[in-house]
């Protein structure tokens, strides 16, 4: 268990294995919020969402953009064909 305490302007120095445990340098913004139960949790805010770009996986294209338009346009002539019929 570490212990930090406040100074008279209300701040605090989070000790070094939790900064070092969660990346964070000079300027990381922290996010507390209330736990349930009472007390206090933080969140680090060490990633932007450009961090973010790229980790998932290329959705993979079994079918070209010329081909879908033509799977599309086959099934609404269809349906206006089978709308005709119906009348």
């Amino acid at each position: 268990m570490s212990l930090a305490t406040m100074t008279s302007k209300g701040q605090l120095t989070i000790p070094v294995e939790f900064r070092t445990a969660e990346h964070m340098t000079t300027g990381t913004k922290v996010e507390f919020f209330r736990l349930p139960g009472g007390g206090l949790g933080m969140i680090p805010q060490v990633r932007s969402i450009g961090d973010l770009f790229g980790c998932l996986p290329q959705p993979s294209r079994t079918t070209s953009d010329e081909q879908a338009s033509d799977t599309v346009a086959s099934a609404l002539l269809a349906d206006d064909d089978r709308i005709r019929a119906g009348r």
